[in-house]
């Protein structure tokens, strides 16, 4: 960095640190590494020296209207974000005031600094640094980033989940109208619940807990609870009693795939209770064929399919087998062909429970009508919705939780929370759909923070925010020439627009982002 023109780079390090305002007093960027006595390799950092230039406000004088004096200069070490793979260190300079009056003191704001409390006093980071180190612990182990950022394990894993924290605090997802509910158990965590918005397709939240009393305090302290129209979920009792004491609009309604599932449960009894009187032989046939055969819909069966079936009852050995697939057919066509009546699904259920036969080896069908009697309100609460309710999309979403819960080989709730909530896809939803509130300094949502196997993002062409940083830090010292230099002297010191981007002149800005491409 040596002959480096100061503005250039001042520049510099504002766009990969964010530092402003400072004098450059030098650079060791030599790359060594350090051999340890254990035989470890670690690379030696780059180090910049800075100087903060700024001078006490109103020319030197205190709000008393005494003037400032010099009380003593102060140099910090601040842990920036590593360039490439080398870590970085900020050696920052600056003079303390103190006023003699009032005993006032000043000295620079350094809001660049981060403010967690993961990391000691004496090792400062940046707040970028901490933007760096959330979305690096995502694809990485803590002890590979650690080795970029020089300090230990357990204060990656601190920043990590402070600034985690900070995020929750600073974005929030609306209420949804249209919720849907469902758990999940996984290992090492235990049971939590699955909170989604049907209508946008997100998630909007995870609870530890699956318990009546957590629910209901969950709900109770909901906001704008009131605006909750419709929740969906499967036939867990406590749930009816923790919307009917919180959300006092809200309608429950059952999904009704967690209904007709009981169908190809009792289908299933049949069979088992007719492999019993079958031959070795036909008991193994019957798994590999007849099992996939029966739970087929009627109208995807293909020719084969169908032999099968009309030899069931042409059968009288297993002929029961055929009247069980009936019984199943007829109990999904409730649903399939009323999509709109009410009345009509309630008489064809009331039709098809008449026609289940006295034979105990069809009780598991009666067992499935006393369910549908017990749920019976909410059961059929789906037709008064007015548009098609679902809740396909939270059993989707378990998945996905179950799957980056595996690759990670066990995240504590906190971390699984974060991931699945904050993830790039469903951030995009969330903010495309309206439904996102933030507090203090703005997220953008285009920043892929976290990511699953399922966001449908080609990971190829995204870059993340550090390293456009480095890039267009790059760009300054290959694209900067003498005119730019003297548009930035003529003008005020360069400033940085709400979104943290510098502000450059349009003709550089253009080459900039030909340069990025």
């Amino acid at each position: 960095m040596k002959g480096t023109r100061p503005l250039q780079a001042a520049m510099k390090i504002s766009c990969l640190f964010g530092v402003s305002d400072i004098d450059i007093r030098g650079f060791d960027e030599k790359e060594e590494e350090i051999h340890l006595d254990d035989g470890s390799v670690i690379k030696k950092p780059y180090r910049e020296y800075l100087c903060y230039t700024s001078p006490p406000p109103n020319n030197g004088m205190c709000k008393c209207g005494a003037k400032f004096y010099v009380q003593d200069e102060r140099t910090i070490e601040v842990i920036a974000s590593p360039i490439g793979n080398t870590p970085s260190v900020l050696d920052i300079h600056f003079t303390r005031y103190r006023c003699k009056s009032c005993t006032n003191k000043w000295r620079p704001s350094l809001d660049f600094l981060w403010e967690g409390k993961a990391v000691k006093t004496k090792r400062r980071i940046t707040k970028q640094a901490a933007e760096d180190i959330a979305f690096s612990v995502i694809k990485k182990t803590y002890a590979e980033v650690a080795e970029n950022y020089m300090l230990t394990e357990n204060t990656i894993k601190n920043v990590f989940m402070e600034y985690i924290t900070d995020l929750t605090q600073r974005v929030r997802f609306k209420t949804p109208a249209f919720m849907g509910i469902d758990e999940i158990k996984v290992k090492k965590i235990g049971e939590i619940t699955v909170i989604t918005d049907l209508e946008h397709k997100t998630v909007y939240d995870m609870i530890p807990a699956r318990n009546q009393f957590f629910l209901t305090q969950y709900f109770s302290g909901l906001p704008d609870a009131d605006k909750v129209m419709w929740v969906c979920s499967d036939m867990y009792r406590p749930f009816e009693k923790s919307i009917a004491q919180a959300l006092p609009k809200a309608t429950w309604t059952i999904d009704h795939f967690h209904v007709v599932m009981k169908a190809n449960e009792a289908l299933d009894y049949v069979r088992k209770k007719k492999q019993e009187e079958m031959s070795k032989t036909e008991r193994i046939k019957s798994k590999h064929g007849l099992a996939y055969t029966l739970k087929k819909r009627l109208n995807k069966m293909d020719v084969a399919d169908g032999n099968a079936i009309k030899a069931l009852r042409s059968s009288p050995k297993y002929a029961k087998l055929a009247v069980a697939f009936d019984l199943k057919e007829a109990f999904f066509n409730i649903y399939d062909n009323n999509p709109t009546s009410k009345e009509n699904a309630i008489r064809d259920f009331d039709a098809w429970e008449a026609s289940i036969p006295a034979d105990p080896i069809f009780d598991k069908f009666r067992e499935l009508a006393a369910t549908v009697h017990h749920f019976h309100k909410q059961i059929f609460a789906c037709w008064d919705c007015p548009t098609q309710i679902s809740n396909a999309f939270t059993e989707c979403s378990n998945r996905l939780i179950r799957e980056t819960n595996i690759k990670g080989r066990g995240y504590s709730f906190e971390v699984l929370k974060a991931r699945t909530l904050y993830r790039s896809v469903n951030l995009r939803k969330v903010d495309a759909a309206g439904m996102l509130e933030q507090y203090g300094p703005a997220v953008n949502s285009d920043f892929v923070l976290f990511y699953s196997e399922g966001d449908e993002i080609d990971n190829m062409t995204k870059r993340t925010s550090y390293e456009k940083r480095q890039r267009k830090a790059l760009a300054w010292d290959e694209a900067v020439d003498d005119e730019t230099i003297d548009y930035f002297s003529r003008h005020a010191d360069y400033d940085e627009d709400d979104n943290g981007t510098m502000e450059v002149p349009p003709d550089l800005t253009v080459y900039l982002d030909d340069y990025e491409e």
